[in-house]
């Protein structure tokens, strides 16, 4: 019987009721019950894409995301604000409930792994350092975390042109949570194929796609003039961001609200190296080896930023993959 045959056959009663459990969890802490500052500049966005509206609150979104916000100008003004808002956030929690089950099938984590995973996350603050979340608000990076999960979920069933669509619909979405776990999903692809070629071919095909985005991108960073040198404009970024950006005090001390984030993720570590030579025979070795790497990557990110003195990495907000790298660990 195939893997193909084998996943349909499972969707049964007890899978639905699964998805539904994760779907009731989310609802709990995160019903839409009234509109967040995030969702408000970003539905106001959408509604300016094609002409103006009364609650606009500035430009500071890149023009790559119009291509998602053109559908939504239209969905915002056929439903309006609020009920739009409590129908997309209800929507998002489904399709969060329904990439972990898919997740859950490719990896083979059990459903009471993934559930304990997710509330213990939730109540966890869904971070380790306080600088990003998956869960609570509709918009286009939350629209690229749904997307991620799937082609992550899709490349370990060896399904590579969907994971490949669907990694590209993600750095539309939102390229700096798009371009990292592109990174990240062809670092898994190597672990797991042993296959520099393959790894190649996957990014070089994402990368194409999405070359529209990166000449975006240059055009509105290199092309269009602020009228401030690139070492204000960091620190002008930084002072703005300053909590989801920078683990120092102005003396180059680590914060003391970022220490037990540190904790935690030695302990990560420790416990991964450990668990992954204990195991034998892991099907999940790969993805052990997966959330290794993330979790080293905050270390060295750390020490990086330490001798970033211009700031240069701050306007791509580094620590944003926290957010995954704190799941993904709950559910090994």
């Amino acid at each position: 019987m195939t893997f193909k045959s084998n996943f349909t056959e499972s969707f049964n009663k007890k899978n639905f009721l699964f998805i539904s459990l994760i779907f009731i969890l989310l609802s709990l802490f995160f019903a839409p019950t009234h509109i967040l500052a995030n969702e408000y500049a970003f539905i106001s966005r959408a509604l300016q894409f094609f002409n103006t509206n009364e609650n606009f609150i500035g430009f500071s979104d890149s023009i790559q995301s119009s291509i998602i916000r053109a559908p939504l100008y239209f969905y915002f003004n056929f439903f309006g604000f609020e009920v739009g808002l409590k129908i997309a956030r209800t929507l998002t929690l489904a399709l969060y409930a329904l990439a972990f089950y898919h997740f859950s099938v490719s990896f083979r984590f059990s459903n009471l792994t993934i559930y304990t995973g997710i509330l213990i996350f939730i109540l966890a603050g869904q971070s380790m350092f306080g600088t990003a979340f998956l869960f609570g608000t509709f918009e286009l990076k939350v629209i690229a975390s749904i997307v991620v999960i799937f082609s992550l979920s899709y490349l370990q069933r060896e399904k590579y042109l969907k994971s490949i669509i669907l990694i590209s619909l993600a750095i539309y979405c939102h390229f700096l949570v798009g371009y990292f776990w592109l990174g990240a999903i062809c670092v898994f692809s190597y672990l797991k194929e042993k296959d520099l070629k393959i790894s190649f071919k996957y990014f070089i095909k994402v990368f194409l796609i999405t070359l529209p985005v990166l000449f975006l991108l240059v055009y509105e960073n290199y092309f269009i003039s602020l009228n401030a040198d690139i070492v204000d404009y960091n620190k002008i970024f930084l002072d703005r961001h300053d909590g989801l950006t920078n683990p120092f005090t102005k003396d180059w001390n680590l914060k003391k609200d970022w220490i037990f984030g540190y904790i935690t993720i030695l302990i990560n570590i420790f416990l991964l190296f450990f668990f992954k030579n204990k195991i034998k025979n892991n099907l999940n070795n790969s993805f052990f080896s997966l959330i290794i790497f993330l979790n080293l990557y905050f270390i060295f990110l750390t020490i990086i930023l330490y001798f970033d003195r211009e700031f240069l990495l701050a306007k791509f907000i580094p620590f944003r993959p926290e957010s995954f790298t704190v799941l993904f660990s709950l559910f090994i």
